[in-house]
């Protein structure tokens, strides 16, 4: 005979006069839960689980009701979708996989079931072999993620729910699907930063991660030497990165690494702050910063090498650039506050110049300064391409392209003088004036290959000129470099060659190339005893202008206040 439900209860609730959810029980041989049995019950809350002996639902059975979850026995044969309709319950959870639900189960959040069984077919539909209790609330976890869902039961929380970052090692990665239906006691929710949040949920946000201040293998150091920071930190998930920020006095720096350590070499000196943040493939991260560094100046080092080809037995013979060498090294030599070590080359192939500036400088560290100045022929034209370039001499390469000259350079630490004394010398620094020797379109297309040699544009720059460079070049791109003699004795006989721009530069910079004899620094404008990269500029672009008014040397950057030499 079926057994009724309905008034075994409702005797039941009326006799102990308490909550349903805590004190029902049921007949171990009911097998029927009627239509409407519970509908609009209020006392109705929690968790009901029905018995192993129940084989039907009836239609809106718990309708209306608080209730926040029903479970389902296996051996259920039919529920009636309605069952729950008009409810804000949290799950329906059926044991069973051959459950066969009459409708579209209305009223449950979320509904729970074996992952092949027929509950499976509803979209809100989690598979019971992946749910997992954590903190009071179900989690669905995969290989991979964690997906918050539902309190088990939210009348019987209280206190603040907290959503953890791992679920058995799997993170969660958001917060979309966590709903807090029946959890009226709760104080608050507190979830992990990293996650998006939700216009549902009214949470407040916690750190998962920590770092700890980075670590130096050194506790003071100098420019120049190098450095390794190394960083620790806790509750990261999956690949990590280490973003390293330096600033030392203002100059800052930043560094990413896939590797909890990062190595550099210190290039400024003061007090240098180092922090690193910590980021894991979730988007969560952790900042730490390490007491300040002490990064001391270190002795700079001034290194010059001057190259003059003269092209000697050739048709292009020019005999004044070995004078032009002389001169300059003169001219250094006396610059006392700037103790150049100075070398000299004469007649290099383009790859012996090369060679040349790796050895010259191979000691070179940040706070050095490095200055290389060529004397001889610059080419316009190589093959059918406009790329400004050096003319070689002897055996060997010919071409020293910009391409290849800013390579090699480029290898060198610290600041970099370049003065080229040339023909066609502009076109280093990209620099034009009247196109009269090319088309415009020429000379167009060989800017825009300077460009991209130079691989600046990005930055803003279109020349030699990056970052750490100081050039000057005697010529526009289009210009030939006037030379001048000069005759000792008055026989007519020109006793020294040498060009204009050298000349002009050292006779500014207080050494006489023609009469070798020492003068006075007409270049220093201002009467401190340095010249600067404009000074030197300035003075010789005026000096041979005024023998020769069509050579018009070129300076980047523009008004820089970079010491060059001084006295």
């Amino acid at each position: 005979m079926k057994k009724s439900l309905f008034l075994l209860l409702l005797t039941l609730l009326m006799a102990l006069g308490v909550a349903a959810w805590a004190e029902v029980s049921f007949p171990p041989s009911l097998t029927t839960i009627d239509n409407s049995a519970f509908e609009n019950d209020a006392s109705m809350k929690g968790v009901v689980t029905l018995p192993g002996s129940i084989r039907t639902v009836g239609e809106r059975a718990f309708a209306g009701t608080s209730l926040h979850a029903l479970i389902v026995p296996s051996g259920c044969k039919t529920v009636a979708g309605s069952v729950l309709s008009g409810t804000e319950a949290a799950y329906v959870y059926f044991k069973g996989a051959s459950t066969i639900i009459d409708g579209d189960l209305s009223g449950a959040a979320y509904v729970f079931g074996p992952a092949f069984g027929t509950a499976s077919a509803f979209d809100n539909f989690y598979a019971s072999e992946t749910l997992v209790t954590n903190g009071g609330f179900y989690y669905s976890v995969t290989e991979g993620t964690a997906i918050p869902l539902c309190a088990v039961n939210g009348p019987a929380l209280t206190g603040e729910i907290v959503v953890p970052k791992l679920v058995n090692g799997q993170p969660v990665r958001s917060l979309d699907t966590l709903i807090v239906n029946g959890c009226d006691d709760i104080s608050g929710i507190r979830v992990p930063a990293y996650l998006d949040m939700p216009s549902h949920l009214d949470v407040s946000t916690y750190q998962t991660m920590t770092a700890e201040a980075p670590v130096a293998s050194a506790e003071t150091a100098k420019v120049g030497d190098t450095v390794t920071w190394t960083a620790s930190s806790t509750g990261a998930y999956g690949d990590v990165s280490y973003t390293w920020h330096f600033d030392t006095d203002g100059i800052t720096k930043t560094v990413v690494t896939a590797e909890p350590e990062v190595t550099v070499t210190l290039e400024t000196a003061g007090s240098c702050t180092v922090s690193v943040t910590v980021s894991d493939e979730l988007g969560d991260s952790a900042t730490a910063s390490a007491p300040a560094f002490s990064v001391t100046g270190s002795q700079t080092i001034y290194r010059a090498l001057l190259i003059g080809n003269t092209y000697a037995g050739t048709p292009n013979e020019m005999l004044g650039s070995a004078n032009d060498v002389s001169g300059m090294r003169a001219m250094l030599s006396k610059m006392k506050g700037t103790p150049y070590r100075i070398s000299t080359r004469t007649n290099l192939s383009a790859d012996g110049i090369v060679t040349a500036i790796q050895n010259t400088f191979a000691d070179a560290t940040p706070n050095d300064v490095s200055l290389f100045y060529f004397s001889g022929m610059g080419a316009n034209a190589v093959g059918t391409s406009y790329h400004g370039a050096l003319v070689g001499a002897g055996s060997g390469t010919t071409y020293l392209t910009v391409a290849r000259l800013k390579t090699v350079l480029d290898q060198i630490p610290g600041k970099k003088i370049v003065i080229i004394d040339s023909a066609h010398s502009g076109q280093m620094i990209g620099r034009s004036g009247d196109s009269s020797a090319v088309t415009q379109s020429e000379l167009n297309t060989f800017n825009r290959n300077v460009i991209t040699v130079f691989s600046a544009e990005s930055r803003g720059e279109t020349d030699l000129a990056n970052s750490g460079y100081y050039v000057i070049t005697a010529a526009h791109s289009t210009e030939d470099r006037a030379t001048m003699g000069y005759d000792a004795d008055g026989d007519g006989v020109l006793d020294k060659q040498f060009s204009i721009f050298a000349y002009s530069m050292c006779y500014g910079s207080g050494w006489n190339m023609a009469t070798g004899a020492t003068r006075s620094m007409t270049a220093d404008a201002d009467g401190d005893g340095v010249i600067t990269l404009y000074e030197a500029y300035s003075y010789a672009r005026y000096k041979a202008q005024q023998s020769n008014p069509g050579q018009t040397a070129q300076v980047y950057p523009a008004n820089s206040t970079m010491v060059v030499w001084s006295k």
